[in-house]
């Protein structure tokens, strides 16, 4: 009995003196983690947490596991961050610093992240991290966490969701001064404040939905409420309400405000929807300069197809049905190649058109030949000029037109509507001269555009070559100033 008792006292004291060295082991590397924690060093309070975590998991509180996911999301190591606050959170549910660590690790890994590939795992994170916490909270993600959903949405073009996730955040609260991004010699370059990028997204959303008039409330009470040193650019705002009063048949407005910015901005959208105001107003000649001018601007003239399906019926109103018919099957050619099918409307035109669109030329090809179209038809109105070609540069690329009084102007082969084999010193051409701007020199010129190359008898030489699509940028753009010309044009024509 002796024996027993002795063996059980041993094996009691063995426990005691096991568990006060497990204690201490414990405790040291608590403090351990904790001291490096507090000086910056997470490096080696990982090592220290990560003993604590794995193998003394009962005995770490809230504040433990809160250290160890901290210190591993700043050392970037999201993924193990992310497992330690899911393992901790049912353990500690309510507590706020812990919510917050966690809601940071789920933003790093699933919304976030550089490679996006599933919106719906993204909007589930997005919606947990939304309930772990509030947008006024200091440090909180609430805000990131939006905004980064709004650009994943705009990326897949969701733009019912978009509306629904900018509700989520009080837009009033977001900082409203341009952020400052270049400090030049006479002026500040800025970039919209997070107030307006905002609401000029909402505005996009809301106008994609068709939602017109909520977007141009939205818009005219940002436009009489801002400052205007505040504003980074009126045009959207201005858009949105010019683009209201076209679709709901006020014309007269529509063109007011179309006529605010139009003529300043090269962009395809804006003058194609001035030229529908000029459309339903009959205004057939005025609504084809504009419509051509939009096809001529910079971009991949595949997004363009609404574009030409509206040229379309324009030439078809002028009754240039070989044209139209044209422009139709450059608009069923990119469809084609970009694997789009082909809805109600566009086999009722195929069919009005008699279009086989089983032998449709490249879009290429027909962009090429129909961009001397609208060349011929957006300079239309202005005078030719004659003389010949005095300099060529860039192995063809670029030269110089000269006239009998001496006078010269710059060429680029784009605006050449001959075979290449005609740039060349001493071809008689003709041409028409515009204001343009040099971009490096912020500098109006005079340039040569539609540069035609002409025989012995001071005609035309026929062009069969159809010129290949370019997205590169061209060295001059035409300038508000020419804008504003061709403004005053179709005024006078009016």
């Amino acid at each position: 009995m002796n024996k027993e008792f002795k063996t059980l006292c041993n094996f009691a004291l063995f426990f005691i003196i096991q568990n006060k060295l497990e204690m201490y082991t414990f405790k040291e590397h608590l403090d351990k983690a904790n001291q490096f924690r507090k000086t910056g060093d997470f490096k080696h309070a990982i090592q220290h947490y990560k003993e604590l975590w794995e193998k003394y998991n009962s005995r770490c509180n809230e504040w433990v596991a809160w250290g160890y996911a901290l210190s591993l999301s700043k050392m970037k190591q999201n993924e193990k961050a992310l497992q330690v606050c899911e393992e901790a959170i049912d353990r500690f549910p309510d507590f706020e610093n812990l919510k917050n660590v966690y809601a940071w690790a789920l933003f790093n890994v699933r919304v976030g992240a550089k490679k996006i590939k599933d919106v719906k795992t993204v909007l589930e994170s997005a919606e947990k991290i939304l309930q772990l916490t509030k947008e006024d909270a200091p440090y909180s993600p609430y805000t990131q966490t939006v905004l980064k959903v709004i650009e994943i949405l705009e990326k897949h073009n969701l733009q019912a969701q978009i509306i629904d996730w900018i509700d989520k955040i009080d837009i009033e609260k977001q900082p409203k001064d341009p952020v400052v991004v270049k400090v030049l010699e006479n002026r500040v370059q800025t970039t919209p404040s997070k107030y307006e990028a905002l609401l000029k997204t909402k505005i996009d959303a809301l106008i994609k939905n068709k939602r017109t008039e909520e977007a141009a409330k939205i818009a005219e009470q940002f436009l009489n409420n801002t400052p205007k040193e505040k504003i980074s650019s009126k045009t959207p705002f201005q858009y949105a309400i010019a683009h209201h009063y076209l679709k709901s048949g006020n014309l007269e407005q529509a063109y007011i405000w179309f006529k605010r910015f139009a003529f300043k901005k090269k962009k395809w959208q804006y003058h194609k929807e001035l030229a529908e105001v000029y459309y339903k107003k009959k205004e057939y000649g005025d609504a084809l300069k504009l419509a051509c001018d939009a096809c001529l601007f910079q971009g991949d003239y595949k997004k363009k197809v609404p574009l030409f399906v509206f040229l379309a019926a324009i030439f078809k109103k002028l009754n240039r049905i070989d044209i139209a018919k044209k422009h139709l099957e450059l608009a069923l050619a990119i469809r084609k190649e970009l694997n789009f099918s082909f809805d109600n409307f566009s086999k009722n035109l195929v069919d009005e058109f008699q279009i086989d669109i089983n032998n449709l030329p490249e879009s290429k090809k027909i962009w090429g030949y129909l961009k001397n179209v609208w060349e011929k038809e957006k300079y239309s109105a202005l005078p030719w000029y004659y003389g010949e070609i005095i300099l060529v540069l860039e192995e063809g690329f670029c030269g110089f037109v000269g006239l009998e009084n001496g006078n010269t102007y710059y060429f680029k082969k784009d605006h050449f509507l001959g075979e290449p084999d005609y740039i060349k010193v001493g071809q008689k051409v003709r041409f028409h001269i515009i204001l343009a701007i040099n971009p490096k020199k912020d500098k109006a010129n005079k340039v040569a555009v539609n540069v035609t190359p002409l025989d012995e008898n001071n005609q035309p030489i026929p062009f069969e070559l159809i010129k290949e699509a370019s997205n590169s940028n061209p060295t001059h753009e035409l300038n508000a100033e020419e804008n504003t010309n061709l403004e005053k044009n179709i005024s006078n024509e009016n």
